[in-house]
């Protein structure tokens, strides 16, 4: 999990500034799916139409058919994306 300082972090990474950083899930020490599902059920304003849960942990439990995990050591690959584009409706670039 991500320090205090996360949303730094996730800039010194690469995310444009330009994307706008919602929040964090919150920590109840226990199944991620659990926290992420808390994290939706605390903010109703966002209206989630559609999502993707981008995480190298498999403990979705009731979200796991949103999830494309991600590999630990290699991260967030091309393969990942197109995935994650492909839950979202969108299209592949070979399409």
């Amino acid at each position: 999990r991500m320090a205090d300082n996360y949303e730094r972090c996730l800039r010194n990474g690469g995310l444009e500034s330009s994307i706008e950083v919602l929040g964090r899930t919150p920590c109840l020490h226990t199944r991620r799916g659990f926290e992420i599902q808390k994290w939706i059920d605390m903010h109703p304003e966002f209206q989630i139409e559609k999502m993707v849960i981008l995480d190298d942990d498999a403990d979705m439990e009731h979200l796991t058919p949103f999830l494309v995990q991600t590999d630990s050591i290699i991260g967030f690959t091309y393969y990942d994306y197109e995935k994650a584009l492909m839950m979202l409706g969108g299209k592949q670039n070979n399409e």
